[in-house]
């Protein structure tokens, strides 16, 4: 409950010093961003003004490469209270003044919540038609996304490549993983896990992804990248796990620690992750005859796992 408070304290500060820099300059940039702070307080008068904010903005003053990005927030308001129509009559009074590909991807992302699947659909690959070298990322990101909502993966799998291999810092590489592995390319999947590992930008969450593919192929070369990361971060609970997980499942006790202290605590575990804890503890017991304390321990995160129905 602290945490909550401490975040909410922390959001009505943000917004009390967006407020004093919009009214001291009313500039786009401080009035979008008052706006977006507004929205994720999301009380309903916050929601009204941050309405009123966006679309009151003149996006013909604004640097071009904004003005996308202004609108897609303006339409995802109109959005949020099922105002279809008002959003369509924005983005015809703003066309002139905003790229055609992110008009139409707009336009794509409103038919959809119209529930209109078809026109959604070929709005869609009209703006991918549109689409230039000049296109913006969040533009081509937005429309990525979308094709993502109508289970179009296919056409945003090239989208998300190119941002990929663009490296933007703020492009989020799941989206491309979660894309692929629904297509089934297990080579894109691998092939941008080994990307990441040379950009150094590789956590966990990547990694753990990685290794679950790389089974499939070689269970070498899954060892092989759970070594590495484990050189880069000594002592990382969840991989000492997963490597372990390997050790029983190929019955390589070199593998397996069944150390309580080198694997991750109950309150740290994530779902996924208990019953493989349980199975190691329990190969560790068996084989090396450890005390019934961490027997107790590993039928102790069964039972809780069983009554979550994992």
């Amino acid at each position: 409950m602290s945490h909550l408070h401490g975040t909410a304290k922390r959001l009505n500060e943000s917004i009390r010093l967006l407020e004093r820099a919009y009214r001291k300059s009313a500039q786009p940039e401080a009035t979008f961003l008052y706006a977006r702070v507004l929205l994720q307080r999301g009380v309903p008068e916050d929601v009204q003004l941050a309405l009123s904010l966006l679309t009151n903005l003149d996006v013909s003053r604004m640097r071009p490469e904004f003005r996308p990005i202004v609108a897609s927030a303006a339409v995802d308001v109109m959005l949020r209270g099922h105002d279809t129509k008002s959003a369509n009559e924005y983005l015809s009074g703003i066309a002139q003044h905003v790229t055609q590909d992110a008009v139409t991807a707009l336009r794509a992302h409103v038919a959809a919540a119209e529930g209109n699947r078809a026109e959604a659909e070929a709005l869609a690959l009209r703006a991918k038609g549109e689409l230039t070298e000049h296109s913006g990322a969040d533009t081509k990101e937005f429309l990525a996304r979308l094709f993502m909502k109508l289970e179009m993966f296919a056409e945003a799998l090239p989208i998300f490549r190119q941002l990929f291999d663009s490296n933007i810092q703020s492009f989020d590489t799941g989206q491309l993983l979660d894309c692929a592995a629904r297509l089934h390319r297990d080579d894109i999947v691998l092939a941008t896990c080994a990307e990441l590992e040379r950009r150094d930008q590789d956590p966990w969450e990547v990694v753990s992804f990685e290794v679950q593919y790389l089974q499939k192929y070689s269970r070498d070369g899954a060892l092989a990248r759970l070594e590495s990361f484990l050189k880069a971060h000594p002592g990382h609970k969840f991989a000492i796990l997963m490597r372990s997980l390997i050790g029983v499942q190929s019955q390589q006790a070199n593998l397996v620690s069944g150390n309580v202290d080198d694997l991750p605590t109950v309150d740290e575990l994530q779902p996924e992750y208990i019953r493989p804890l349980v199975h190691v503890l329990r190969f560790a017991a068996a084989r090396n005859r450890l005390s019934i304390t961490r027997i107790v321990f590993s039928d102790c995160i069964l039972t809780t796992s069983e009554r979550i129905r994992l």
